[in-house]
């Protein structure tokens, strides 16, 4: 299953088991497993660079999709990094980013981490904060990583590397506000990485993922 859509089976999570609990994003000891099942989307008729899906794998809700324009812009541009933004090192020294200093940030798994706009500590609520963020950052063994998804773009967003993106535009009152899912993956080495943003915006900021996928940096 793709990466956005298992980020977003954890949405009702993320109000009562805060982010080091959101397990079924990428868990250290199932990552693997989770990686290998089959995804199952359905591009809409007409694909662009931005391509948007329909889904009927996500165990939260069925989203609804709709041609997006303007993420076709954004596709195509990555965003400057502010002044000001805090760096966060994977302890296995495997990758770098730089994210908004009033972020939380919690560990997803072995070689994962996720990102948050609020604080889960105090959020209680399944839904999304109005106007919030999440990113998920995941990294896994090429061989068991999901494949390029159908309607999917080429991409070099991440450090220059060869891979993809995808654009997901969901039905906010199914989908615990969720508004988008933006997923970016790349491939360096024996690792696939994916950075994934959720939005819960009615427009959503695409250009704080586009600047944390600009300052990506690939270790060994």
């Amino acid at each position: 299953m793709n990466r956005a859509l298992w980020a977003l089976a954890g949405v009702a999570l993320l109000g009562t088991a805060g982010v080091t609990g959101v397990v079924i994003v990428a868990s250290s000891g199932g990552e693997e497993e989770l990686l290998q099942q089959p995804a199952s989307v359905t591009p809409t008729a007409s694909a662009s660079p931005a391509s948007t899906v329909t889904s009927t794998a996500n165990p939260v809700a069925s989203p609804t999709a709709a041609a997006t324009p303007s993420a076709t812009a954004a596709l195509s541009t990555p965003a400057p990094v502010p002044e000001g933004w805090l760096t966060y090192a994977d302890s296995q020294g495997l990758y770098s980013f730089r994210y908004p200093s009033g972020w939380h940030v919690g560990t997803g798994g072995q070689r994962s981490v996720i990102l948050t706009s609020w604080d889960t500590a105090t959020w209680m609520s399944p839904q999304f904060p109005p106007d919030s963020i999440k990113v998920d950052v995941i990294v896994a063994p090429i061989d068991q990583a999901e494949a390029k998804p159908d309607g999917a773009t080429s991409s070099s967003l991440l450090a220059g590397a060869q891979g993809w993106e995808i654009v997901y535009t969901y039905d906010p009152s199914t989908m615990g506000g969720v508004t988008r899912a933006h997923e970016i993956a790349a491939d360096h080495g024996s690792y696939r990485y994916f950075v994934t943003g959720l939005f819960a915006q009615e427009h959503p900021d695409q250009a704080t993922l586009l600047a944390i996928a600009a300052s990506f940096k690939f270790g060994k």
